[in-house]
């Protein structure tokens, strides 16, 4: 029973869109094929390294695409919990009334496929800052991050002095 008047809801949970993948990995989405073809001439006096760099490459493809596919961000009334990892999973926590600010931004990539990140300021000593990229930009979750700030910062009784 939840006895401090705060109405507990359903997390939230969000996954960085697919199309995030190909923002972050444009470039060796590029390089990699044409070094496959690269590898493939008869003429190419270095073909066996060459064919081992686009085979290595596309495994790092291949581990990026998996990470980015596990991470899970969720929004509780308490906090923001991350998880991430392939080989090793990974569990952040950021406790709501430690946030100190956030912010939304869009560069012109993420803008032409409709996605955003949003930054998350904490006191926290291991996530200081928090980017949760790929987030589309239909996905209305700060005033919601906000919401949850002010409401732990009241009933935790934080106050943030400024110096103005």
């Amino acid at each position: 029973m939840n006895t401090n008047n705060r109405t507990s809801s359903k997390p939230i949970k969000l996954h960085p869109c697919r199309t995030q993948y190909i923002i972050n990995e444009m470039l060796l989405l590029l390089i990699c094929p044409a070094i496959f073809l690269l590898s493939g001439f008869d003429a190419n006096p270095i073909r066996k390294p060459t064919l081992i760099v686009a085979l290595l490459l596309f495994l790092y493809l291949v581990y990026k695409y998996i990470y980015i596919r596990k991470i899970l961000y969720i929004i509780t009334d308490e906090q923001l919990i991350v998880k991430h990892g392939v080989l090793v999973a990974i569990c952040d926590y950021i406790e709501f009334y430690r946030v100190i600010d956030y912010d939304e931004k869009s560069g012109f990539v993420q803008q032409l496929f409709g996605l955003k990140t949003v930054t998350i300021y904490s006191g926290d000593h291991s996530t200081p800052k928090l980017d949760m990229k790929g987030i589309s930009v239909n996905t209305d979750i700060v005033p919601y991050i906000r919401e949850r700030v002010e409401i732990n910062k009241k009933a935790k009784g934080v106050y943030e002095i400024t110096n103005r």
